[in-house]
Order: structure tokens, then C-alpha cells, then sequence
């Protein structure tokens, strides 16, 4: 008997007629997503919201073959193409909606959509900030830090450098330089309590600030 049944299957599929599974447990088969009946109906909401995103023609083939049981040949003569081409098509379908993110969203809903453009934004976000800390490190990196000898040989005042000068962490360099502080003079020109009261400046920051100024030989009050 089973000889027997594989060879229906065989001539069946020489046939191009679409297996003995119902939809859309015949569907999710072929995209790799192996179910009960039962869990193939609990996710047959999510198949049919994925194939939405397929082109209107992707859809309908897949319509036709799996859920209506039409023979390669019934489908050509509806959309109009040949019934290789038809194959062609039906192939190029079924690997497009066994992508990983496709069967992704298939299996978990519509949740992992949610869950994957908010990660994807907050991503985003770190990228832009990582490039701010990179062109600021640059920054820094091109000024090099000022000495008293420095100082001395240019005959420079050292308030006239740019804050970048003092060689301050990332975070209180863009602080610094957000609140519209561009040389050393701008910061000796402040108090303590200003830069609490500056943007984002919390108190670590500010003593960090207040300890460089005094490595290089001036008070903030």
C-alpha cells in the first residue's frame, strides 16, 4: 500500500497537482514551516497578512495553487503564461516568502515586525550617536593638547585655545561645545553652578570639568 500511495504522490506531482494537505498546511510545507493542522490554521492569519506584501500576481498564483488546488495547466490559462513559466514563477514565490524575516513574521505575528523596526530604530540611534563621538574624538585628536612650554614658545595665552585642548571625556566635550563654549577663556568665564545648569551636565561631569581646568592651572568657582 504505502508502494502504491508514493506513487500516486509521484504521478501526482508529474501532474502538477498540489499534494493532499489542505490549506494552508500545504503552503507552510513548501516554505519549509513544518505543522499540525491545528498550528497551521492558529498562523494561517499571519500567512495571509505576509502574502499581502507579495505582488497582487504572486498572491493570486499562490491562491490558486494551494488554496483552489489548480493544475499548473488551469493556472496558465488564467494568468495568462505559459505552464513552465508558471513553474518558474511558483518557485521564484515560494522563495520569496520562505525568506528568514517572512517566516519570521509568519510563525510569531505581527508582534516581530513591531519588535524589529524598534530594534532597527534604536540602532539607528546609536549609529548617529557613535558618529558624533567619532567626529569629536577626531577633534581632539587634530588639537593637540596644549603644555606651558607650548604656551610659552607661541606666546599663546592658554584661554585663548579651544576647549578641545583640555583633553575632556566625549560627553562633557559635546556638552560643552552644545551650550555654545568653544575656548577655554568661554569656560573660565563660568561657575559651577552654571554648568549644573547646563544641558545634560550632571554633577560627575562638572567636577571632571572643574579637575582638568585645574590640571591646567585655573579655577572654576
Amino acid at each position: 500500500m504505502e508502494a502504491l500511495h508514493d506513487a500516486a504522490n509521484i504521478l501526482r506531482k508529474g501532474l502538477g497537482r498540489p499534494s493532499d494537505e489542505g490549506w494552508p498546511i500545504n503552503l507552510l510545507l513548501e516554505i519549509g514551516i513544518v505543522c499540525t493542522v491545528k498550528e497551521a490554521e492558529s498562523i494561517e492569519e499571519n500567512l495571509l497578512y505576509v502574502m499581502d506584501s507579495l505582488k497582487e500576481r504572486d498572491k493570486q498564483i499562490l491562491i490558486l495553487r494551494y488554496k483552489e488546488g489548480k493544475t499548473y495547466e488551469e493556472m496558465s490559462e488564467i494568468i495568462g503564461v505559459c505552464h513552465q513559466r508558471t513553474q518558474e514563477i511558483e518557485h521564484r514565490i515560494l522563495r520569496n516568502l520562505s525568506r528568514p524575516e517572512r517566516i519570521d513574521v509568519i510563525c510569531n505575528g505581527k508582534e516581530s515586525v513591531n519588535s524589529y523596526l524598534k530594534h532597527k530604530d534604536e540602532f539607528v540611534d546609536s549609529l548617529s550617536q557613535l558618529k558624533s563621538d567619532i567626529q569629536t574624538i577626531r577633534e581632539q585628536i587634530e588639537e593637540k593638547p596644549t603644555t606651558s612650554n607650548d604656551t610659552e614658545a607661541t606666546g599663546t595665552s592658554i584661554y585663548e585655545k579651544p576647549i578641545s585642548y583640555l583633553g575632556l571625556s566625549v560627553r562633557a566635550y559635546n556638552c560643552l561645545k552644545r551650550s555654545g563654549l568653544q575656548t577655554i577663556k568661554d569656560l573660565g568665564d563660568m561657575t559651577r553652578e552654571k554648568l549644573l545648569y547646563t544641558r545634560n551636565l550632571g554633577p560627575r561631569t562638572v567636577e571632571e570639568i572643574i579637575n582638568k581646568a585645574r590640571e591646567f592651572g585655573f579655577e572654576i568657582k
